[in-house]
């Protein structure tokens, strides 16, 4: 199973995109961390303890994140996760591109071609 990982300074936005991802995939393995309490921010101790707690059973997870300092988090918490080379950073837009992967993990469970179809959500033509 590949689990996916939000990050984002806004809860608001962690919460709402993973309340989207999960009507989309119900049986995806997804967790967020955003926002420090009621501020924007990101509690990194929290992010690392949720990533380690979803290697604990996850074959992989692949982190989303918006912005920023959480993009540095994203890559700071993977390498101080218990297993760093079980981590993937996708290179993908948040929303889009955590959408995207969170119905491909219903179809496969490959993380190369999950990460690709979340990266194509870079491309989506929106204004034709």
């Amino acid at each position: 199973m590949i689990g996916i990982l939000i990050l984002s300074h806004s809860n608001l936005i962690a919460k709402g995109l993973f309340d989207t991802c999960k009507q989309m995939a119900q049986e995806t393995y997804i967790e967020y961390v955003g926002g420090i309490e009621d501020r924007l921010g990101l509690d990194v101790v929290l992010a690392l303890e949720t990533l380690n707690k979803m290697l604990a059973v996850s074959d992989a997870v692949i982190i989303y994140s918006d912005i920023g300092s959480t993009v540095l988090a994203s890559k700071s918490i993977k390498e101080m996760s218990i297993k760093p080379d079980k981590v993937y950073i996708a290179d993908a837009p948040l929303v889009e591109g955590a959408i995207a992967a969170s119905v491909e993990t219903t179809l496969t469970n490959n993380v190369e071609e999950i990460l690709e179809e979340s990266k194509k959500a870079c491309f989506m033509e929106k204004s034709k």
